[in-house]
C-alpha cells in the first residue's frame, strides 16, 4: 500500500506495483472509504482454503486444463489464445460428429455475433482461426491431423479409432 508521499504519483505507483502493492489510497479519501479499502486488502490476503480441483479434458495426446485455459499436446503447451482454446475445447469435448461453422464461430464470440461480409462472412474467420490452431499444434507435432474438416459445413476433432 502507498500513500504517494515520495516522488511523482505515477513513479510511486510503478514502484509500488513492483513491490507487490494491492491498493493505492490517496490522502483525499474519507475514513469510510479508507476502512472499506483496507478490509478489501485484508480479504485479498486471506489464504484460500477451498481450492478447486482443476477440470481437465484429455483426448489422446490432447490435455485441456479449464482453470488455467491451457492446451497441451504431448505434454507441451501449445500456446493457444483464449478464443482458440475455446474452439479446441468445443471440438474435442463434443459428441456431435461435426460442429458447424456457425457453432465454432459463436464459441469465442457469442451467439448471433456477425462479422465479415454478408451473413456468411464468418466462415472466413472460422477457417483462419482453425488454420492458426492447426499451425500451433503442428509446431509441437508436425504429424498433427486431429482437426477434420467437412467442406461447406464445419469441423470436428478426430475421434479415437476403436
Amino acid at each position: 500500500m502507498s500513500s504517494g508521499l515520495a516522488g511523482s504519483p505515477e513513479y510511486r505507483r510503478v514502484h509500488d506495483v513492483h513491490q507487490r502493492a494491492v491498493e493505492f489510497i490517496s490522502k483525499s479519501r474519507n475514513r469510510q472509504i479508507l476502512v472499506r479499502r483496507l478490509r478489501n486488502v485484508v480479504e485479498l490476503a486471506k489464504p484460500k482454503t477451498d481450492i478447486a480441483v482443476e477440470e481437465r479434458l484429455a483426448c489422446r495426446k490432447l490435455l485441456l486444463k479449464s482453470e488455467s485455459r491451457r492446451a497441451y499436446w504431448n505434454q507441451v503447451d501449445v500456446g493457444l489464445r483464449l478464443g482458440e482454446n475455446n474452439i479446441v475445447h468445443l471440438l474435442a469435448s463434443n459428441a456431435v460428429p461435426f460442429m458447424t461453422y456457425c457453432a465454432v464461430y459463436d464459441r469465442p464470440t457469442y451467439e448471433g455475433f456477425i462479422a465479415g461480409i454478408r451473413e456468411d462472412g464468418y466462415r472466413a474467420n472460422v477457417r483462419s482461426a482453425i488454420k492458426r490452431i492447426r499451425n500451433k499444434f503442428r509446431a509441437c507435432d508436425s504429424a498433427f491431423e486431429e482437426i477434420e474438416s467437412y467442406t461447406g459445413f464445419g469441423y470436428c476433432w478426430r475421434k479415437p479409432s476403436a
